[in-house]
């Protein structure tokens, strides 16, 4: 949108018109900041001459820009007096915008205002002003008489004095004349005129000249005189028609990088051969004599004997045999019986069957054949046989101390200062203190919250591990904040959970206040980590599995997730419920990650030469089997033999039983008494099954209430579990308990219509015979 709004005129000269507009990039949104326009009007919509033009700066908020056209003085009346007229505006480098825009009547209304009313006469009936009539309709001044600073006078034509009369006005009559006005103003001086040029940019008139001398513009078309061009450098005064480059100049064009000649270039008159030539046999010079004829004089041509070579006698080739040519350098296959300076040669057959007395040059301490073996030395249990320099002989492995050498001087005494001097409490271990130089008795643990010492046997494969994504950088726990930060992983792989544990990284200045939940996407929600730690700065360390000096899981276990699927959204909430603690130190900390591994393994072995001393709990994680290889032998604290597995038979013999612990007791164990003494029976243990339970349902979650169970009979209940034969669509165990002396189980599934699943319960018994 353009838009002219008329501004001020000042008798004609200048015009200042007010332009307005938006402007839009290729996208249509609006241009932002200084933006760099030409204004050009033209006498023709397309084509046409330049009328006028004039550069501005604008500033645009959302493409919109307003902006004066002629406040240098450059656009007149004249100027709008050529209708009609066609504005073009540029923006910065841009081309042209299109199309041109017709200029409106209100500029041209300047014209009618200003310039027509001062320099051209002005035919109407009757003048007035401000509605008082000062020039009647017979041209008579009818106005206010004008009065000058002095009475007297005439009041007609010609008085040189002051005058109050109607007809005439004198120059000096008028009040407030401008200071470039007062003497009249008949011409400029010529410093006036200096003045108006040189302290802004004009626009001459076409035809304008400089010293008699037409003036060049950018629209000017050139043709100038070669002797009118002044500062041409001396080699092209004469147009160069004879200028020539010096032969070093050539060298130096045509060495300094490749060239391309031209089809046809010639060196010394000569063509010049690329790879695309092809030369005539006879146009070649310095030919071998021996291919100076084309070389038709080939092999092809020579008959020989079988086993004849050809040789080359200084003239032409000729059949030779084997014994007139040197064969130094090449592989050939001689016949049988072949011969060097008339000797036989030896082959690789000749070799294995060689007699020993043939062979020169054998070691002296060799040469019988080496009888002098170990087979007549013999040693005792426990030597060896060593070289003495002459003779082997026979050597102790025994190293009494005194013979070694380079012995670290904490045991150049023998050690006598062993741990078996400690005499140390229950529960505390050998700790070496450099204060003592030696070995004291120390606490198992360190500091309160500290772990204590657990020597790790073997290595994790580490499990289907999964790394949480939302704690770098670490989360910030809120401090006193039941709600905390919870911290989501979501899982696609399918996977059946049998073991998890947690890696869990926290920075927090006590752990005391620290706890950490676990949920997972069957809405298991167990608490791992509770304060465990109080006093402790941070926690970095694996809740779940004990070896390698970590954490066992607060609230649950490694198999507090068995049977679950790992598919969905984990959740890990943290929170910090202590503001102040009793000392008025507020601590704070972050969550800085946490990674959960599905069905970690571990593998390792030890072997123990006696005995193996455990001061609490064996702990096995997967299935344990033990094979022994004399009776497996178990006591009390007062050395009783209170179980016995006999080592061929599988007979267990057992000491005080409380049988009053145990139902079903099988007719004739325990008597009527509560407790036997060292009854023997044979124990056997086995797995018993129940009946399949099939199950076919509607959409939905559904907990079944029909069970599977399975019981023992008359022997003794140990364990059971509950068994997904067929778990496409299963959801978790209603079910998975003891009931009376056998196991039952009841299961939840989230299935569509007619689909159907199966469960079975198991039972682990115990046999007891005598």
């Amino acid at each position: 949108m353009i838009v002219f709004l008329l501004s001020s005129l000042a008798q004609a000269v200048p015009v200042e018109m007010n332009h307005q507009g938006r402007l839009l990039d290729a996208n249509g949104a609006g241009l932002q900041g200084t933006q760099y326009l030409t204004i050009t009007l033209y006498d023709s919509e397309t084509a046409g001459t330049v009328v006028y033009t004039e550069s501005l700066i604008v500033d645009c908020q959302d493409g919109y820009y307003s902006t004066t056209l002629g406040v240098a003085g450059m656009l007149d009346s004249e100027v709008l007096e050529q209708y009609p007229l066609f504005l073009e505006m540029t923006v910065g480098t841009n081309a042209p915008m299109e199309p041109r825009h017709s200029i409106g009547a209100v500029p041209y209304s300047v014209i009618s205002e200003v310039a027509e009313s001062v320099e051209g006469p002005v035919d109407a009936t009757e003048i007035s002003v401000n509605g008082t009539m000062i020039i009647d309709s017979d041209g008579n001044w009818v106005g206010p008489e004008i009065e000058g600073s002095s009475s007297g006078g005439s009041s007609s034509g010609g008085s040189t004095g002051n005058s109050t009369g109607s007809s005439s006005v004198y120059w000096t009559d008028i009040q407030s004349r401008p200071l470039g006005l007062d003497d009249g103003d008949d011409f400029l001086t010529e410093s006036d005129v200096e003045n108006y040029i040189t302290n802004d940019f004009i626009n001459l008139a076409s035809g304008s000249r400089m010293g008699g001398y037409d003036i060049l513009t950018t629209n000017s078309s050139l043709t100038p005189n070669w002797s009118s061009v002044q500062g041409i450098p001396a080699d092209l005064a004469d147009g160069d028609d004879d200028t020539q480059l010096t032969e070093q100049q050539v060298e130096n064009y045509i060495i300094n990088g490749s060239i391309n000649l031209g089809q046809g270039s010639q060196v010394g008159g000569s063509s010049i051969l690329t790879s695309s030539s092809s030369v005539d046999w006879s146009a070649l010079s310095n030919v071998p004599t021996g291919l100076s004829d084309g070389d038709d004089d080939t092999l092809s041509g020579i008959a020989c004997a079988s086993g004849d070579l050809v040789s080359w006698n200084g003239t032409a080739f000729e059949c030779i045999t084997p014994s007139q040519q040197s064969l130094d350098g090449s592989i050939v296959d001689l016949a049988a019986g072949s011969t060097v300076g008339g000797s036989a040669i030896a082959t690789q057959d000749d070799l294995t069957a060689s007699d020993w007395g043939s062979i020169t040059g054998i070691p002296g301490d060799l040469q019988d054949g080496d009888n002098d073996s170990f087979a007549d030395i013999t040693c005792q249990d426990g030597e060896t046989i060593t070289w003495d320099g002459t003779d082997w002989i026979c050597t102790s492995l025994a190293v009494d101390f005194s013979d070694l050498g380079n012995i670290p001087a904490g045991l150049d005494d023998g050690d006598d200062d062993t741990l078996g001097v400690l005499v140390c409490s229950e529960g505390q271990v050998p700790v070496y203190s450099e204060a003592d130089s030696g070995w004291i008795c120390g606490d198992a643990g360190g500091a309160s919250g500290e772990l204590a010492v657990v020597n790790q046997i073997g290595s994790s494969d580490g499990g289907t591990a999964y790394n949480s994504l939302d704690t770098n950088p670490p989360a910030v726990i809120p401090d006193n904040n039941e709600f905390g930060f919870t911290s989501t992983l979501y899982v696609s792989a399918p996977l059946t959970i049998e073991t998890l544990s947690i890696d869990l990284n926290i920075s927090h200045e006590d752990m005391g206040e620290v706890t950490a939940t676990l949920s997972s996407p069957a809405g298991t929600e167990i608490v791992i980590y509770d304060g465990d730690h109080p006093g402790q700065e941070n926690f970095s360390g694996n809740l779940g599995w004990n070896p390698g000096g970590s954490e066992d899981i607060h609230g649950g276990n490694l198999y507090s997730f068995f049977g679950e699927d790992v598919v969905g959204t984990w959740m890990l909430k943290v929170t910090d419920n202590t503001g102040t603690d009793t000392g008025g130190v507020t601590n704070t900390g972050t969550l800085d990650g946490w990674t959960m591994r599905f069905n970690e393994d571990w593998d390792g072995e030890i072997f123990v030469g006696d005995n193996v001393t455990v001061q609490e709990t064996i702990t096995v994680r997967g299935e344990m089997r033990v094979e022994y290889g004399g009776d497996l032998v178990m006591t009390n604290t007062d050395g009783n033999e209170t179980l016995k597995f006999d080592a061929e038979t599988g007979q267990l013999t057992s000491g005080s039983i409380d049988w009053s612990h145990i139902a079903n007791v099988p007719n004739g164990l325990g008597g009527s008494t509560s407790t036997g003494t060292n009854e023997e029976f044979v124990a056997k243990m086995y797995w018993t099954t129940g009946e399949e339970y099939t199950y076919t349902s509607s959409n939905g979650c559904y907990w079944y209430s029909n069970y599977t169970s399975v019981g023992c009979g008359s022997d003794l209940y140990l364990s059971g579990e509950c068994v997904g034969i067929d778990t496409t669509n299963w959801s978790g165990w209603n079910n998975n308990e003891q009931n009376g002396n056998g196991h039952r189980c009841r299961a939840r599934y989230c299935n569509t219509s007619g689909t159907s699943g199966t469960i079975q319960a198991k039972a682990l018994c115990l046999k007891l015979t005598n």
